[in-house]
């Protein structure tokens, strides 16, 4: 992961990546998404070691882009920290207030800890159903490189 600097000199999390498939609507970029162990001299002797390919979906809004080709994906830093806030903030602080209401009202731990988890499982369904209001907001850029 970068950071890099647009035109418009916003500040942008990027990825390198190679083009997978093209329809009218979508370009899916297969990334490599390495650990921070990459850059350690003993990640060949390490097993935490970690190397995943992720697809990301990018709109197709009509670039001179074909299957193969060298491009960086990024999105705007701070849609990435807010994602990040809805996705891992947001929950932890529901389940922290839900299990201090629940045994402020003298609800026993094991099943305040439960009705946390499930607000916390709620909470996820709801996002899960906002996903594609969520997709409008969070759009991945595409950029060619040679």
């Amino acid at each position: 992961m970068q950071l890099s600097n647009r035109k418009e000199k916003t500040p942008c999390i990027e990825h390198a990546g190679q083009v997978v498939n093209i329809t009218s609507a979508e370009i899916k970029v297969s990334i490599i998404s390495l650990s921070a162990c990459t850059a350690c001299h003993a990640k060949g002797f390490c097993s935490t070691f970690d190397q995943k390919e992720k697809n990301i979906t990018v709109p197709n809004i009509g670039q001179k882009i074909h299957v193969g080709d060298k491009v960086k994906v990024n999105l705007k830093q701070s849609l990435g920290i807010q994602a990040v806030a809805l996705a891992y903030l947001v929950p932890v602080i529901l389940v922290i207030i839900a299990i201090l209401a629940f045994t402020s009202f003298g609800v026993s731990e094991p099943v305040s800890g439960l009705l946390s988890l499930a607000i916390a499982g709620v909470y996820y369904i709801i996002l899960y159903l906002f996903r594609h209001k969520l997709k409008k907001v969070y759009n991945f850029h595409i950029i060619k490189t040679e």
